[in-house]
């Protein structure tokens, strides 16, 4: 009994052997598990870095804004948000691309639900998604309970943004365009 299990064994050896010499075997056994790592983990990679989208946390993209409503009290130190001290300054770091854009909160943002968008250059405002940033940065003061009733209220509607291009020298044209 012991000699059927000593040949079925030398059989099996043989075999083996003689699959592993095999360039095919070697290729599906050893490539395509490679091949399969490399795809589950270095494509999302380069995906992700290459795409610029902004989904990334740390995408170097800085939003300044001025708050006279006082919304944004309450909040503090957020990164790639940078509250400014004046309209001017603002400008200047839009000027010196310090920032991205720049968001002013007027006093009666409140009641009008206005704010104005600053930013330098033209362009297509659909691929600008700094908007949507600074609408983020507004919503986590609700999140942070130092808002009044009314001015939750108000942060949960959609802003109605004015937008205003910054020419070269830091000066926002006039215009304001919805």
């Amino acid at each position: 009994m012991f000699e059927r299990t000593a040949n079925a064994r030398i059989i099996l050896e043989e075999e083996f052997k003689r699959q592993t010499r095999r360039i095919g075997w070697r290729i599906f056994t050893v490539g395509v598990p490679l091949v399969m790592l490399i795809i589950a983990f270095v494509v999302p990679l380069l995906i992700d870095t290459f795409s610029g989208d902004g989904d990334s946390t740390d995408d170097g993209k800085k939003i300044g804004y001025i708050d006279h409503s006082g919304v944004t009290d309450s909040l503090t130190e957020i990164p790639g948000l940078i509250r400014m001290s004046g309209l001017d300054v603002g400008t200047q770091s839009l000027v010196d691309e310090k920032i991205e854009a720049l968001f002013v909160i007027p006093a009666d943002y409140v009641e009008t639900g206005k704010v104005d968008w600053y930013r330098k250059g033209s362009g297509l405002t659909s691929d600008d998604t700094t908007s949507d940033g600074f609408e983020n940065v507004l919503r986590a003061a609700v999140a942070d309970d130092g808002l009044s009733d009314e001015q939750v209220a108000r942060v949960l509607q959609p802003a109605t943004y004015t937008l205003f291009k910054v020419d070269d020298q830091g000066r926002p044209d006039s215009s304001g365009t919805k």
